[in-house]
């Protein structure tokens, strides 16, 4: 088994159809393969469709959109689950949306940021924010 430390390794999903107006969740939570690495921090999404597509992370109000035939990428997220909508009036074939995610390597900013947290909760007594 490997560190956490060492990150996750690169994981992938491919989206089933999906029905136009309808969306897919995809939660890691509930299994054994992601939950060591939860939560997923990076996180790259290809849409290979022709529609718009919305990405929620959560369940909540931590949103995308993704235009047709665009990719983005995000860091520095927190995320368990995100659902993938389809925003488009044509379903979405099988396999269109490509989307990789992992938990990064700690690093040494990670490692920095960690040493900082007492401090900074300390400065924070004394209305110092840093």
């Amino acid at each position: 088994m490997s560190d956490i430390k060492d990150g996750s390794p690169l994981f992938q999903w491919r989206n089933p159809e999906i029905a136009a107006g309808d969306f897919v969740i995809h939660d890691m939570r509930n299994t054994t393969e992601y939950g060591p690495y939860l939560p997923i921090d990076s996180i790259y999404i290809v849409n290979n469709s022709d529609e718009k597509i919305k990405i929620t992370f959560n369940g909540g109000g931590n949103t995308r959109v993704i235009f047709p035939k665009q990719q983005k990428g995000y860091e520095g997220q927190s995320i368990t689950a995100f659902k993938v909508e389809n925003l488009g009036l044509s379903a979405i074939s099988a396999e269109l949306i490509e989307i990789e995610y992992q938990h990064s390597p700690y690093n040494a900013d990670k490692y920095a940021r960690d040493k900082m947290k007492p401090v900074n909760r300390i400065l924070g007594l004394f209305g110092v924010s840093v």
